[in-house]
């Protein structure tokens, strides 16, 4: 996979990963943003020939372009411009600012995420982050 996701990316990967308690914490919920994989506030773009494969809906507000799919694969629902994706910016807003208050488990600025596995935690970026590879989500047994 390739630079997949928008200015969110920070964002979501801190957010997704909150399902799972932090240090005895209650988890955090999610709302209408539960069932995306991806949300972007104007664009997500797949690059490189290959494409990169979203098991999971893909939500954009109040933006519309999903570029590069094909080659890349959705195997969910993308809701783009609409009330749905609307709601889960809105939730997705909510749960940053909860996170943004917590202290940062790593910061992982200047990395290439592909070929990491990152356990629950809140993850920082100072700065762009690659992602040219897998990144595993690893939600340690809780889902």
């Amino acid at each position: 996979m390739r630079s997949l996701i928008s200015t969110l990316f920070s964002a979501l990967v801190a957010v997704t990963f909150l399902l799972s308690s932090i240090s005895g914490e209650a988890p955090l919920d999610f709302g209408l943003a539960a069932p995306y994989a991806i949300l972007a506030g104007s664009t997500v773009t797949s690059s490189g020939t290959v494409g990169t494969v979203v098991n999971g809906n893909i939500g954009i507000f109040p933006g519309t372009a999903l570029v590069g799919f094909p080659p890349g694969v959705l195997n969910g629902a993308l809701d783009s411009a609409n009330g749905a994706s609307g709601g889960a910016q809105g939730a997705l807003t909510t749960a940053y600012d909860a996170l943004a208050g917590k202290a940062a488990t790593a910061t992982l600025s200047n990395q290439d995420l592909g070929g990491m596995t990152l356990l629950p935690g809140v993850y920082k970026f100072d700065a762009a982050a690659a992602m040219n590879g897998m990144l595993t989500l690893d939600a340690a047994g809780n889902s």
